[in-house]
This record gives structure tokens, C-alpha cells and sequence, in this order.
């Protein structure tokens, strides 16, 4: 099983801790949580699927998902257990999903370097598996040597260091879940993307502020409007209307998290919609919530995490 989730802040590490068992322990933990077999092995089930865990292996349980613990044999099994929280929730993702998004976020990149974007949008969201294997070991517990919660002498820098490891940590996961993900499903990005293709979405980039239509993008590239939509649907499966909502919608996203002090208004005039009520109903349609829950939830989201009791050790 595969999930995706936003960095776009530190995570926080609430509990760290090594443990050695040979019981049966079932929870739903309030944080995200990562569990590294050190030594032995044990079987994890979570979503209705039990996945056996070897040395090595690392983990990955999102928060507030229910999971049971249960030892192989009645065989010691020596782990590592670290909470942490985000600003955001974890989304499950389908390995297809995945795929295309990772195709569409290498083409919009390769078409703002080549149309001169100053204003480059890098992603900060990791891809993460829910069994993972290092091959690195040495790399990983190193690592994990940075993690510590308190210390007499670094008091003041403690929880910067732990979160700076444990990014780390999760980079090595997104590397092994890439990595798989894309062995997994064959993808070999061979066929060359259209130039066409390519100056109309540096078009987009640089004139979302504005209303756009087919015609627009047909007439800049000087294509038919009939070539222009096979284009999109032959290297993104999509429609370029579709496509110009979401690029929309994305920095909508941005704005409302990045800019509270914008309205929803000033936020549908910057991105070229002059009704506020149409480009809100836009926003439910494409993001499943309103611009306002969407800025609460987003904003208040890592407050609300971190307010949460710490559950007991298992």
C-alpha cells in the first residue's frame, strides 16, 4: 500500500524508543509512526493486510489507523518505534495514481525549466510504502543515532535535530517507494514529450492569473483545437480545460495556505475568476471541500496534532 504525504513543515517526533517483544499489542495511535525491526521478526497487520517483518525492515503505520502486533513463533522481536506528526494527513494512493502524477509532475517541471519560469514549483510531498526493506543499514541507524529527544548540554537544539534525521529517514523510505513503484509497474519514460505539448503548459504556467481558453492554447501554439486535447489525453489523460482547473486549484492551494491574510475573493481575482461564488464551486468540485475548510483544515491541522495526548508505550 502505497500513501503520500506533504513535508511542507518539520515533522515532530513525539515519542522515540526501542522495545523487545514477545506479545500481542493493538492500537490506533493519534501519530504517524514508523517501526524498524532491529532483530527477530514479527507479523503487522494493518487494512486488512498482515505483512511479516524481517530484520531490516521499516514500517509505516499513518496516523490514527488501527493495527495489531503479533510475534512469529513466540520469537523476541527487538524494534524501533518513532511517533511523529505532520501539518498534513496521509492519502492513500493507488499505484497507478501515483504513476500518472509522477508523469504529469515531471512534465510540468521539464516545461517551466524550458519556458524560463522564474517562480519553479518543487514539490514537498514523500512517497511512502507501507513495508519497506534498507538496503543501506549502516546509513539508516546512523540516522537514527540523531534522534534524541533530550539532552543536558543541546537542550535548546534536541527537537530541530531529531526532525532534520527523521526527514532524512523518510527521504530513504520516498527513495525505496519510488523506486519500487516504478520497477513494480515497468515505467520507462521513453516517448518524447510533443514541443506543442510542451509550450502549452509553459502558456498555462505563466498566464493562470488570467482566463484561458482551448482557443488561447490552440492559437499560441498554432495547432487545431482537435490536437491540442489529444496532446493533453495522449501524455496526461486528461483534457486541457481539466488540466488548466486543476494547475488552478493547486495554486489556490498554495495561496490559502501560504497567504491567510488574502480573502477568497482576492484569491479567485488572482487566479483570474471574477465571480468568487463560481471559482468556490470550482474549488468543491475538484478539491471535495470549500476554500475556507480547506484554509482551516490546513492551517490548524499541525496545531491539532500536536495537542494530542501521547498514548501509552506498547
Amino acid at each position: 500500500m502505497y500513501y503520500s504525504l506533504s513535508l511542507s513543515e518539520l515533522p515532530l517526533i513525539k515519542r522515540f524508543y526501542s522495545v523487545t517483544r514477545t506479545t500481542v499489542w493493538q492500537i490506533a495511535e493519534r501519530e504517524h509512526l514508523l517501526i524498524y525491526i532491529k532483530k527477530g521478526r514479527c507479523a503487522v497487520s494493518a487494512n486488512g493486510t498482515e505483512y511479516i517483518l524481517e530484520e531490516g525492515d521499516v514500517f509505516y503505520i499513518p496516523a490514527e489507523t488501527a493495527y495489531v502486533r503479533r510475534p512469529i513463533d513466540n520469537i523476541e522481536c527487538s524494534m524501533v518505534y518513532i511517533h511523529f506528526t505532520t501539518s498534513s494527513r496521509a492519502a492513500q494512493e493507488e499505484p497507478e495514481d501515483l504513476v500518472r502524477a509522477l508523469d504529469r509532475l515531471k512534465l510540468k517541471l521539464d516545461t517551466e525549466i524550458l519556458s524560463g519560469e522564474n517562480d519553479i514549483s518543487l514539490p514537498n510531498t514523500i512517497c511512502l510504502q507501507s513495508k519497506s526493506t534498507i538496503a543501506d543499514r549502516e546509513r539508516f541507524e546512523e540516522l537514527l543515532s540523531g534522534i534524541n529527544l533530550y539532552s543536558e548540554n543541546r537542550m535548546f537544539l534536541c527537537g530541530l535535530q531529531s526532525s532534520i534525521s527523521l526527514c532524512g529517514i523518510l527521504l530513504i523510505l520516498s527513495q525505496n517507494a519510488l523506486d519500487t513503484l516504478l520497477t513494480d509497474t515497468g515505467i520507462r519514460d521513453s516517448r518524447p514529450v510533443p514541443v506543442k505539448l510542451k509550450r502549452a503548459l509553459g502558456y498555462i504556467a505563466r498566464n493562470y492569473s488570467a482566463p484561458i481558453s482551448l482557443n488561447d492554447l490552440a492559437a499560441y501554439c498554432s495547432v487545431s483545437r482537435q490536437q491540442m486535447i489529444r496532446y493533453f489525453r495522449a501524455a496526461l489523460n486528461t483534457t486541457p480545460l481539466q488540466y488548466i482547473t486543476e494547475y488552478k486549484m493547486s495554486r489556490a492551494k498554495e495561496m490559502l495556505f501560504n497567504h491567510p491574510q488574502l480573502t477568497i475573493k482576492e484569491i479567485a481575482s488572482e487566479l483570474g475568476y471574477d465571480n468568487q461564488h463560481y471559482f468556490s464551486r470550482v474549488f468543491i468540485r475538484t478539491c471535495g471541500e470549500t476554500p475556507s475548510h480547506y484554509r482551516y483544515r490546513t492551517i490548524n491541522y499541525s496545531k491539532i496534532a500536536r495537542q494530542a495526548h501521547p498514548q501509552p508505550r506498547p
